[in-house]
């Protein structure tokens, strides 16, 4: 088991000096701190993170460590105290919110999408990570080479989830149905990420993250054939010809080129009473996350990796690690803001919730734009408060990922 990263070891790796003291927490347990200098009562707010995550450990580790919360608090004249939760999945989360156990959460498409089906009082806030490498593995000796080698095999997955929803997108690109029936697949359900890691016996193939792909290759478990953003990994061995980073004519045809097969995005959310009632303290908690993506550009990816290092979060060496955090959406975009591009990953994917009665049917731009139109303007007050990106990179076209319009001009959204 590798040593937890001690209060010294982060302010080693960050240069950081923090006044006040913060507790680190493991997964289940409530950590935080309260440096609010504001004069008054403290302002309580509780947030819940996956510790199985991925570009969002080092950015909430930063928050956390450096009180940036609590400082961007100060100066909107609040007396912030900041709660911090780890929960084992995004359903949890989105319980913890609608239950008022928390007041900000961090969860993938498939919470949101159904959390805002049902609605539930919740707003979708700011990016958390993105654009994440999702793998099709399977086991280091196998005989599947090619996406084709795929048809009349037993894939594991743990369903209805963004693993789920890359694999579907991935073979209707590919093969032109998600059908599984007509491609021969049979799906066998996983429980856990560390499956997929180590696949159980009799599963010819799995879908992972990246975070876990790199653990099963490194312990000489799994190898890989080909990811979310088009390409093959190292097993594939077919007509394009042989190894890893070629890229797959069938992603050039998805709607989601160039990022790749499929538009991966995981979210803050915040409770409608929280915006209401403290429109300050989202400000501040936007401000925050802000500030710790620029923390993080500014030091070698190694050592952003090192603060995830931990076997609760990614158990990687940072040197391996690394890789994560340079492919994440934030690191590329260097910002959380949310845009028009981003939130096609809810619309769209509610579609395919829809057809897995998931949910009732599918959600539609109105609904969406009903959704985050409050906390709109507080996106924007946080935005200008720090002058980061400059308007034009909200809708770059030169970029390798999905954007838009901002969130705080929905009105100018296109909805068809």
């Amino acid at each position: 088991m590798r040593r937890r990263l001690t209060r010294r070891d982060f302010l080693q790796i960050t240069g950081a000096s923090v006044a006040g003291a913060t507790l680190l927490g493991s997964a289940g347990c409530v950590f935080g701190s309260d440096q609010g200098g504001a004069s008054g009562a403290a302002t309580t707010i509780r947030l819940g993170r996956i510790p199985a995550a991925q570009a969002m450990i080092p950015i909430t580790e930063v928050m956390r460590e450096e009180g940036l919360i609590e400082q961007a608090g100060e100066e909107l004249g609040l007396s912030i105290s900041a709660e911090w939760q780890d929960f084992p999945q995004g359903a949890a989360i989105r319980q913890a919110l609608t239950s008022g156990q928390l007041d900000f959460g961090t969860v993938g498409n498939t919470p949101t999408l159904i959390g805002i089906a049902q609605n539930e009082p919740i707003r979708i806030l700011s990016i958390a990570e993105g654009r994440v490498k999702f793998v099709v593995a399977m086991p280091a000796d196998s005989s599947i080479r090619a996406p084709e080698d795929l048809q009349d095999k037993r894939v594991g997955l743990i369903q209805a989830s963004d693993l789920q929803f890359f694999f579907d997108q991935t073979i209707n690109s590919l093969f032109g149905t998600t059908s599984y029936d007509d491609l021969g697949i049979e799906v066998v359900g996983l429980e856990t990420l560390s499956q997929t890691a180590s696949p159980p016996g009799g599963i010819d193939a799995v879908v992972a993250t990246e975070t876990s792909y790199l653990r099963g290759q490194l312990d000489g478990l799994i190898t890989g054939l080909l990811n979310s953003y088009g390409f093959t990994e190292e097993h594939y061995d077919g007509s394009l010809g042989e190894g890893a980073d070629i890229q797959l004519p069938a992603v050039q045809d998805s709607p989601y080129y160039p990022e790749g097969f499929y538009l991966h995005r995981n979210f803050w959310l915040v409770t409608e009473s929280m915006a209401d009632e403290n429109p300050d303290a989202v400000v501040a908690f936007l401000v925050a996350e802000q500030r710790a993506v620029e923390r993080l550009q500014d030091m070698d990816p190694t050592e952003v990796a090192r603060l995830a290092q931990d076997q609760e979060f990614w158990n990687l060496d940072p040197e391996v690690g690394r890789q994560i955090w340079l492919n994440d959406l934030i690191h590329v975009r260097g910002w959380p803001w949310l845009t028009r591009g981003d939130l096609r990953a809810v619309v769209d994917q509610s579609e395919l919730a829809a057809q897995s009665d998931l949910i009732d049917s599918s959600l539609s731009w109105d609904r969406i734009i009903e959704n985050i139109s409050p906390v709109a303007p507080l996106a924007q007050q946080a935005w200008e408060t720090i002058g980061y990106p400059e308007e034009a990179a909200f809708t770059a076209t030169d970029t390798e990922d999905i954007r838009g319009l901002p969130l705080w001009q929905y009105e100018e959204w296109e909805t068809a």
